[in-house]
């Protein structure tokens, strides 16, 4: 429907974590490439121009999907990771350690998720910045856990649209 729709415009497809680590995976016999397969292959198959890979947290879950996107098909991938605010993947993984993995298995574009807001977001593209790869930053404007904070005023559209601008000065590519 999407790309009925779309008509010029380019759309892109999303694929989250499966959400079980490779031990779980494997006690539950979960064949985790597979499960990528189908549904990358299903979005593909769609017409979609652009797989965004978001919300992970385990880089080797992100690396099996963005194997599964690469043998399916040539269009780009946004690699994206959801991080906390202090912008490390569990373990204590910096970003720029799991960026440099994604870089040597062909990635394309590279993402963070902030969950923890867009003051956050845009920390993490001065830390991050510049990138050997176009970056995508998705700064959440309300954060459910911060919805009762008093300073709810710093999450406003118009504070939420500076952040935008903020993270485009300093060279994110692709700002949602």
């Amino acid at each position: 429907l999407s790309r009925l729709a779309a008509k010029e415009a380019f759309v892109a497809g999303r694929v989250g974590p499966l959400g079980i680590s490779s031990t779980e995976a494997e006690q539950q016999k979960v064949d985790r490439e597979e499960c990528f397969r189908t549904q990358i292959g299903a979005l593909l198959e769609g017409g979609v121009d652009l797989i965004v890979l978001e919300n992970f947290r385990d880089i080797d879950e992100l690396l099996i999907a963005l194997h599964v996107k690469q043998s399916l098909h040539h269009c780009p991938a946004i690699c994206s990771f959801a991080v906390d605010e202090d912008g490390l993947l569990p373990g204590s993984v910096p970003l720029e350690f799991a960026f440099q993995k994604l870089i040597r298995q062909d990635a394309e574009m590279l993402g963070v998720n902030c969950i923890a807001g867009p003051k956050v977001a845009l920390r993490l593209a001065e830390r991050l910045l510049p990138s050997e790869l176009p970056l995508a930053v998705y700064a959440r404007a309300r954060v459910a856990r911060y919805s009762y904070c008093p300073n709810i005023g710093d999450l406003s559209p118009v504070a939420f649209a500076r952040m935008g601008v903020a993270l485009a000065e300093r060279g994110v590519r692709i700002i949602a």
